[in-house]
């Protein structure tokens, strides 16, 4: 069996916390590495939208006010505020996890990973069936928690934790967020949009985090050990502590730059 890189980063900006992980996808494959799993968070908070949202959803001088980066993700979906959370990056060579398995059978095993490391962290956290989710009426959210999916995670129905993936020929590639706190609810202070905010009552209703059902929060290092766990147990890999190599580093600082550059350009043309 191949061992994985389980890798603890330092909380960074978003430019750079997107950069690692579309390297570690680009360095899975090409073959350079087998998998990973990274966990991290972010500093400064950055608003992180989906491959193909417009960035005129989001009011970028509201953003920098509070000082909130805003970023694109490679993977879909919808609009997250990461502000108090935790999160982690998985990336395998699809033939180490095994030909046979589907993208649907990847999310389902990620998002039992995720419960069962919220579990081991003292969460009694589910996996989300989603079938009892549906959309208000109206126009579609454009946020991510303001609804539930199947295979997300949840505690008695509110979700806890929320994910995305990518899936090519060569790898299968997951990131998600695992709320601390409820400053991702705040996301409906940097909407373009006035009616956009009401989604901030569906945020808090349909959402929990761990401020809500513990005391103190996991530390990142704890949150990264129960995560280890839980995706060696569901996809039945084992992790060795690395570290990004400094090809990867040099790879990273360049990708960084150019999101970042390309965001600025983006909010000059806005402005």
């Amino acid at each position: 069996m191949e061992t994985l890189r389980f890798l603890l980063s330092e909380a960074t900006d978003g430019f750079r916390n997107m950069a690692a992980d579309e390297v570690l996808l680009k360095e899975c494959r090409n073959k350079s590495i087998p998998g990973a799993l990274r966990v991290y968070q972010w500093n400064p908070p950055a608003v992180s939208l989906g491959y193909s949202q417009s960035m005129e959803l989001i009011d970028l001088g509201a953003c920098a006010d509070v000082g909130v980066d805003v970023v694109r993700r490679i993977t879909g979906g919808r609009a997250v505020l990461h502000w108090e959370e935790i999160t982690y990056c998985f990336v395998a060579r699809r033939k180490l996890l095994g030909e046979a398995l589907w993208p649907r059978q990847f999310a389902k095993e990620v998002a039992g990973a995720v419960s069962a490391a919220l579990v081991e962290l003292g969460v009694a956290a589910s996996v989300s069936s989603g079938e009892n989710v549906a959309e208000r009426p109206g126009a579609p959210s454009p946020l991510c928690f303001s609804l539930g999916m199947e295979n997300e995670v949840s505690v008695d129905g509110r979700k806890l934790a929320g994910c995305a993936h990518k899936f090519t020929g060569e790898a299968y590639f997951s990131h998600g967020s695992i709320m601390l706190g409820p400053s991702h609810a705040r996301i409906v202070e940097l909407l373009t949009s006035r009616a956009g905010r009401a989604d901030f009552l569906r945020l808090r209703e349909g959402c929990v985090s761990f401020s809500d059902l513990k005391r103190e929060p996991p530390s990142l290092e704890r949150a990264g050990r129960a995560l280890r766990s839980g995706f060696e147990a569901s996809f039945g890999v084992s992790f060795t502590d690395g570290r990004l190599s400094d090809n990867e580093k040099r790879l990273i600082r360049q990708r960084a730059l150019e999101k970042r550059s390309t965001f600025e350009r983006r909010e000059r043309s806005l402005a």
